[in-house]
């Protein structure tokens, strides 16, 4: 009787120390791509399959590691750890290591969750120092984002009602306290939550423009969602299950854009009204949603004026990486949603020796920066659709302010050190265009005519092109130590 006795009173009390269940029922269909595809993403999308996975998932062998591959799995997101629901300690999966090694050794792109139970900010950026340590041995094998799952627990200290009183500012403001930690130290932070909640309890106004976002929405009948905002992953079901495999699965969709397709969406592009004195946007960028624009970073999503939504991060030069280096890292960005955040040290250590050459530490060791041949190579082996414009004629400014008029941007080199736009030779990147016609620029750079430490800024298009120069000979350097090669960039243009 006494140890009956003991035995229930260990079990109230591991109730307080309880490990949050991500689901207690199944819903949605029951097929891996059952769900079907949004409208939105069925054309120029990649729509790639991901699990998101945890303890409760149980042990996965080997063996079945490669049955969900074969079966058309490409990625998984993997959850580190979580705060438990009624003390909000801080506790590691426990599968957290087995599952990281078994996705690696099956070739899957792996990302990585955190299931969160904090109250306030400060709890949030605690959670997120956590994560971060719980990460960083596996930093190299993430190529999908890492995840703050903000979801209310039923009986936990983050339940509804805490969720009513924090209300939308509350709720995003913590978001936002755990994602800042995790970008500072260099992850791609994605927020998931389910279609309730990011209507009634979080900003998207804020979220969209900083973060990537992930919806779960089950639709038993197999329907597509009807959620009207942005998001880069849905979650469909979580009772997916694959023959041979012991265990039932939550299932998603990442949504990857297809950058070898945009061919047709720059044909589309609307006809520029009016002359050059009494220029007019015709469809313009439909929104501009800058998130922060002060200090060594900040980010903006530009939704060009088809819909399609670039999240760019702007980076200020260092002593360690040039102003070319940091606009390089902005506009892949920008294009490469849903893959692993790029910020100017993966540029130079995996992407400049992957597409220019692998001498190109030593050539930036020795003064030299990429030219503007050099950029375009880069962006061409990427598979972006780029037009590299070495002369200045007269359609110079109907040309660029009909591609920044439709969201796409445009790299100028600058190279006139009379005008207060450049102190001599210098590359600039424009994302877009506002409604009054001014460019939004991603400045690597303080200014004296502007403030310092601001990264986005908003300039006068006519003045920049009245900085540029031609480009007279027939250089194609791809990286330079003297004057920068002129001409533009048109980025995703025809």
């Amino acid at each position: 009787m006494i140890k009956r006795k003991i035995a229930i009173i260990l079990t109230i009390i591991m109730a307080a120390f309880a490990v949050p269940c991500t689901s207690v029922y199944a819903a949605g269909t029951g097929t891996l791509g059952g769900a079907e595809i949004p409208d939105r993403f069925t054309d120029n999308f990649d729509v790639e399959n991901c699990l998101d996975i945890s303890s409760w998932n149980g042990e996965i062998t080997e063996k079945e590691w490669q049955i969900l591959k074969d079966n058309g799995v490409t990625g998984v997101i993997i959850r580190a750890g979580y705060s438990r629901w009624f003390t909000g300690f801080h506790s590691k999966d426990s599968r957290f290591e087995e599952n990281m090694e078994g996705a690696r050794k099956a070739g899957m792109d792996i990302g990585a969750y955190y299931y969160t139970t904090a109250t306030n900010e400060k709890e949030a950026a605690k959670e997120a120092e956590y994560f971060a340590k719980l990460l960083e041995p596996y930093r190299d094998y993430l190529t999908l984002p890492v995840v703050y799952d903000f979801e209310s627990n039923e009986h936990g200290r983050l339940d509804a009602a805490k969720f009513r009183e924090l209300g939308p500012k509350g709720c995003t403001d913590m978001c936002v306290a755990f994602c800042e930690v995790l970008e500072n130290e260099g992850y791609d932070p994605m927020i998931y939550a389910n279609r309730a909640t990011f209507n009634r309890y979080l900003d998207t106004s804020v979220l969209e423009g900083s973060y990537r976002l992930w919806l779960a929405q089950f639709t038993n009948d197999g329907s597509a969602t009807g959620y009207e905002g942005n998001y880069d992953m849905w979650q469909y079901s979580s009772s997916v299950r694959i023959p041979g495999v012991d265990s039932r699965f939550d299932a998603n969709y990442i949504f990857k854009r297809n950058i070898s397709e945009d061919k047709e969406i720059a044909d589309a592009k609307g006809e520029i009204k009016g002359s050059i004195s009494t220029f007019t946007l015709s469809e313009g960028v439909r929104s501009i949603v800058p998130v922060t624009s002060t200090g060594d970073k900040a980010n903006i999503r530009v939704r060009d004026n088809y819909g399609y939504s670039h999240m760019y991060k702007v980076f200020k030069k260092s002593s360690k990486y040039s102003s070319e280096e940091c606009l390089m890292a902005c506009v892949l960005n920008g294009f490469f949603v849903s893959e692993k955040s790029i910020n100017p040290k993966y540029f130079v250590n995996r992407v400049a020796p992957a597409t220019i050459g692998n001498d190109y530490a030593s050539k930036r060791d020795e003064g030299y920066v990429l030219s503007m041949s050099g950029i375009t190579k880069i962006l061409r082996d990427l598979r972006l659709d780029v037009q590299y414009i070495r002369e200045i004629d007269d359609d110079v400014y109907v040309k660029i302010k009909s591609h920044l008029a439709t969201g796409h941007p445009v790299i100028m080199s600058l190279k006139n050190p009379t005008s207060r736009w450049t102190d001599g030779n210098e590359v600039v990147l424009l994302l877009g265009m506002d409604e009054n016609g001014y460019g939004i620029m991603a400045d690597t750079k303080d200014r004296y005519w502007n403030k310092n430490d601001q990264r986005i800024k908003l300039v006068s298009v006519d003045e920049l092109i009245r900085a540029m120069e031609s480009q007279d000979d027939d250089d194609s350097s791809l990286v330079k130590s003297d004057a920068q090669q002129g001409g533009y960039i048109l980025i995703d243009g025809d």
